[in-house]
């Protein structure tokens, strides 16, 4: 029977307006260690992330020159993004709304915080000031974004397959708040630390205890409040052995990204039900139902 559960146990981890990434490395029946995973060498990595920074840029003077041809060329044919009014869309509806003119943005500010190398998956996050146009309902309006966006290397270059963004409630006075004028919520007081992790670095944490055959577990936080003061971005990793699995749950009010770093898992999404392998994606908004497999392996392969 599905069950609502919160992702960390020993404290409210998750608040509002957080968005959580986890990498699932899926093992054989004697897991391993984080360390023994294989890794491209760090100049790969720091090659990777220099191209990685130069297409968000060329993605972001798309946008300012309304070039729906240079977007298409750097979303995946798979892309999933939440858009600016907050629909789950795919690359040919967000395709649809620029050509039409209805999205348009007149100013565009991206400061990326957070770039993680996965192989041929990487995780790109920070935050955005844009200034909207065309026939958004804000147009005019200047507003400031926390975003997550996921890219894959395929086809020898690099593609965004996910994106999700919240726009950032506006920082409101003391004076304001008690006296019960705002409607919004006060910004975080301290912002991010910049951080460097190696692989198995970052903050070990035991999960609840799970139905058998998945007892209580482990998993490592690389980003959240507690390691580098995010409050809006969270990041683990953890090993799921052969057979064991992730129960059916929930969270209410939290979107969910899940990467496959490796082995096979059996995704339950909502009504859908998967197979899954190694630089696979689970994107999962809010009060979704979400339940995930270890899958065995096949010895005939």
């Amino acid at each position: 029977m599905p069950i609502a559960d919160s992702c960390v146990s020993g404290g409210r981890l998750m608040k509002r307006f957080v968005a959580f990434a986890a990498v699932l490395f899926l093992t054989s029946s004697v897991p391993i260690l984080l360390g023994q995973t294989t890794t491209v060498t760090k100049s790969n990595d720091q090659e990777a992330e220099k191209e990685l920074r130069r297409l968000n840029d060329e993605e972001i003077q798309a946008f300012l020159q309304k070039d729906p041809d240079a977007m298409a060329r750097l979303w995946s044919d798979d892309l999933v993004v939440t858009n600016p009014l907050n629909k789950f869309v795919n690359k040919q509806a967000a395709l649809g709304m620029v050509k039409s003119g209805f999205l348009v943005i007149t100013s565009y500010t991206r400061n990326i915080e957070y770039i993680r190398i996965y192989g041929d998956t990487a995780i790109v996050a920070g935050n955005e000031e844009v200034v909207w146009g065309g026939r958004m309902p804000n147009a005019g309006k200047t507003e400031h974004l926390r975003f997550t966006g996921i890219w894959m290397r395929q086809g020898g270059r690099w593609q965004q397959v996910a994106r999700h963004a919240n726009i950032v409630p506006e920082q409101v006075s003391s004076s304001s708040v008690q006296s019960g004028s705002a409607h919004t919520l006060p910004a975080a007081n301290s912002p991010a630390k910049p951080l460097l992790l190696e692989q198995n670095e970052g903050e070990l944490r035991t999960r609840r205890p799970r139905p058998q055959p998945s007892p209580a577990s482990q998993f490592t936080l690389n980003v959240g409040p507690k390691i580098n003061g995010s409050e809006h971005f969270v990041v683990g990793t953890e090993q799921i052995a052969q057979g064991a699995s992730i129960p059916t749950h929930k969270h209410q009010t939290e979107d969910e990204l899940l990467l496959i770093h490796s082995g096979t898992a059996h995704v339950v999404l909502g009504e859908q039900e998967r197979d899954l392998h190694a630089g696979g994606l689970v994107f999962i908004p809010a009060n979704t139902w979400i339940g995930l497999k270890n899958s065995p392996v096949n010895p005939s392969t």
